[in-house]
């Protein structure tokens, strides 16, 4: 009855417009899965997840951070690569930067087979300033297989190249890009 209990509350957020009534919803829900958690139900990782991803809708981003990091090292949350994703995003939603960028290094670690997650690296560390470490990760996402924009990679390249006034360098990468190479 406890699952049933949330997932009213969930479908009845979803379908409202009244944003105040939709937000109560989404609290009544929260309240029903960290009640019966409680008494030792919903204690799934889809559940646990079901409990951030409510944070994040009543956007109580430092909570569902501080959550998400608990489960994810006590293996109560999936370790997947958009659950290693929603982390830093929760941590750039609460202020706290470096935090997500430590949270992307390491995702770059566990998923070492997916270089999107080197350039995701590398554009925060851009936003964070830190533009030469933010074009040696952008250099390594490249040279990495299976990057799904290597276009858009090159692009990047050559604008940070820019920046810090490696104008040959620049050129290079928007040639490459050009030829599609």
């Amino acid at each position: 009855t406890w699952n049933q209990l949330q997932a009213l509350y969930l479908n009845l957020a979803a379908d409202e417009k009244d944003p105040a009534l939709a937000r109560a919803y989404n609290v009544r829900a929260l309240l029903a899965i960290e009640r019966a958690q409680a008494q030792g139900y919903l204690t799934s990782p889809r559940d646990n997840y079901t409990r951030v991803a409510i944070l994040f809708n009543l956007a109580q981003y430092g909570v569902a951070a501080d959550l998400l990091e608990t489960g994810l090292a006590a293996r109560t949350i999936e370790s997947t690569r958009r659950n290693w994703e929603l982390l830093a995003t929760a941590y750039q939603q609460s202020h706290r930067e470096e935090r997500a960028l430590a949270t992307l290094d390491r995702a770059v670690a566990l998923f070492a087979d997916q270089p999107d997650l080197e350039f995701a690296l590398a554009q925060n560390l851009y936003s964070a300033g830190r533009i030469a470490e933010a074009y040696t990760r952008a250099e390594a996402a490249l040279a990495r297989p299976g990057l799904s924009k290597p276009g858009q990679v090159r692009l990047y390249l050559a604008f940070a190249a820019y920046e810090l006034q490696r104008y040959e360098d620049a050129q290079k990468w928007v040639d490459a890009a050009r030829a599609g190479g």
